[in-house]
């Protein structure tokens, strides 16, 4: 069985992944709702990097780079529309396995975690009103 702190490792790097994603995406937007929309996703993003990297015990994770390329390659092949639907998608594959997570987060951290869905679930929804 993984333990809460192999998932979290796994996390908090999707996490750190998902906010320079996102950061980058709002240094580089030119529509200012937009820019704004992904600033306030990056912090998001951030505060669920910051949830995961308590359970690390102060091992340092860095982000997927292969991924932020990958982002904005679809985005530049592909059009904002396909990387945005493959955002999306993301976002809803992050949902389950954090709703299958809930039984091993710690009691005094759920409220936390549940927040941390809530936001995923808002982000889906972003990307999905976009398209």
């Amino acid at each position: 069985m993984t333990s809460l702190k192999e998932i979290a490792e796994r996390e908090s790097r999707d996490e750190l992944t998902d906010y320079t994603v996102y950061k980058t995406l709002a240094e580089r937007g030119r529509n200012g709702k937009t820019k704004e929309v992904f600033h306030k996703l990056s912090q998001m993003e951030k505060g669920h990097f910051d949830f995961w990297n308590r359970y690390l015990d102060g091992k340092q994770v860095t982000p997927k780079i292969s991924k932020v390329y990958l982002v904005f390659l679809l985005r530049y092949i592909m059009g904002a529309t396909f990387a945005i639907k493959w955002l999306e998608g993301q976002e809803s594959i992050t949902i389950k396995k954090y709703e299958s997570y809930r039984s091993m987060i710690p009691e005094e951290d759920r409220e936390a975690f549940d927040r941390m869905i809530e936001d995923e679930k808002e982000h889906e929804a972003y990307f999905a009103s976009q398209v």
